[in-house]
């Protein structure tokens, strides 16, 4: 075996210098890397960013930037709409990429619009407890003290949080400043707090300026002026709805936007609420066409705008549907219709991929069968509480626990002949079912001679003889 003339041993370890990381910490350098891409995120990001490309005719570098931009305001329509080609799995490791980029240009261009909490924590921003939120160690901490900054910053003005990005001590002392005096005199704090539940399933970033600009476009697009106060949900429903249209894709949740959430007054009828979430949807899907993975086989596409994913005509036919539907029926089986509606646009537009413009126009040719399923669920309630209550009315009363028996014969136990017959009538001929041709007996239907072969067999027939001239039950 032969050995080199002069072997040197090879260097253990990396070749950085002994002080590498030392100077680093001195400089504030921190080494930060994204989530590994999989192949076929990569790809539908790719192709989703030049498709968006091509369509508004941007250059490629300014629409990953608008996307990045989005993405960090909270929005993933991008990735819920455009890329709807992957799976769960690739989708949740695009957005996370997605976020941790948006962040970094958030870092870069420090504008209070793009200011995120990363950002925020970068700055040692903290509150006047004078914990900084980079130093929260447990979720319970980094919650109370966001809780604290959030009202601090509520109580202060736009421009602290433009001074926030002062890197000093004196700026820091400043800028958090005495708890008492963060408001200052004649300052009222307005701190808006929400459970994690609501927090998740919410659009912060769709505020009223949005909504207003969004309902100019549904004007100039179906002429629909109808979208008053009246008819629309809060501002905190309109975010719940954004969610559910711009990150998820679909129509929102009945889990989450119950049609009771959509109350205002308590006269408000199903309809109403009904109707305010899908004014709801309408104007939060103003203007988005029909994304390439979407099922909408043509529902409603018109030349000058193209597919559009909620078409605005379609929504309105399906409520005037709805509004034929509850003249005829009461407001508790109309109630019935509209939550059958709403569960089944969820399912059509979230599990079957389907746009709410082909989900509508599915359900128009529905609404027949839902007010008929409303109709026979109701008169089975109606002849099972009667059928109850027939059962239990009758019989004498029991004798209370612990009470003595008396002797027949015994004056309290035998009474006149008069009152007999009187409560032996009336029992046999109650007021409330009158024993008449064509009168509506216990189950609903209608008393003839001889008993009703549409009702069920007739007990006093059963046991011997039925003492009405009329009865609504089967004699047969």
């Amino acid at each position: 075996m032969s050995l080199s003339r002069d072997p040197r041993p090879r260097r253990q370890g990396g070749g950085r210098s002994a002080h590498y990381d030392a100077r680093r910490a001195e400089r504030g350098t921190i080494g930060q890397h994204a989530a590994e891409w999989s192949d076929a995120a990569a790809h539908s990001v790719f192709l989703a960013l030049h498709a968006g490309c091509a369509r508004k005719g941007t250059a490629i570098g300014r629409f990953a930037e608008e996307v990045l931009a989005s993405v960090g305001l909270g929005d993933a329509r991008f990735v819920a709409r455009d890329c709807r080609g992957m799976c769960l799995a690739d989708r949740t490791v695009a957005l996370g990429i997605l976020r941790w980029h948006a962040e970094r240009l958030a870092e870069a261009t420090t504008g209070a619009s793009c200011l995120t909490l990363v950002v925020l924590k970068s700055f040692g921003l903290g509150s006047s407890s004078g914990v900084r939120l980079v130093d929260c160690k447990t979720a319970t901490e980094a919650t109370t003290e966001r809780l604290l900054v959030a009202r601090e910053l509520v109580a202060l003005d736009a421009k602290w949080i433009a001074e926030a990005a002062g890197t000093s001590e004196a700026d820091k002392a400043r800028n958090a400043g005495p708890a008492g005096a963060a408001g200052g005199p004649g300052v009222t704090s307005y701190v808006v707090t929400q459970t994690e539940e609501e927090r998740g399933f919410t659009l912060p970033a769709f505020d009223a300026d949005e909504i207003k600009r969004q309902k100019g476009v549904l004007v100039q697009m179906y002429n629909i002026q109808s979208t008053r106060a009246h008819c629309m949900p809060s501002l905190a429903g309109m975010k719940k709805i954004a969610y559910w249209v711009r990150n998820e894709g679909c129509w929102p949740d009945p889990a989450r936007v119950s049609l009771e959430s959509m109350r205002r007054e308590p006269t408000d009828s199903a309809l109403l609420k009904f109707r305010r979430i899908v004014y709801g949807v309408m104007v939060v899907a103003a203007g988005e066409k029909v994304g390439p993975t979407t099922r909408h086989e043509g529902a409603c596409g018109s030349k000058k705008h193209g597919a559009q994913w909620a078409h605005g005509d379609l929504l309105e036919e399906l409520l005037s549907e709805l509004g034929e539907a509850a003249d005829k029926i009461p407001e508790t089986e109309m109630a019935s219709v509209v939550a059958v509606m709403h569960e089944s646009l969820f399912k059509s537009t979230s599990r079957g991929n389907e746009s709410v413009s082909l989900a509508a126009s599915q359900q128009i040719c529905k609404v027949v069968d839902y007010v008929s399923q409303a109709k026979l669920a109701s008169a089975h309630a109606m002849a099972a509480a009667n059928a109850v209550h027939g059962r239990g009315g009758g019989g004498a009363p029991k004798s209370p626990a612990g009470s003595k028996k008396t002797k027949r014969g015994s004056a309290s136990s035998t009474p006149d002949k008069a009152q007999r017959k009187a409560g032996k009538a009336e029992r046999a001929t109650p007021t409330k079912w009158p024993d008449e041709e064509g009168a509506l007996g216990p189950n609903g239907l209608p008393r003839k001679k001889g008993g009703n072969p549409a009702g069920a067999s007739c007990e006093r027939r059963a046991k011997g003889a039925c003492q009405f001239k009329t009865c609504s039950y089967s004699h047969e």
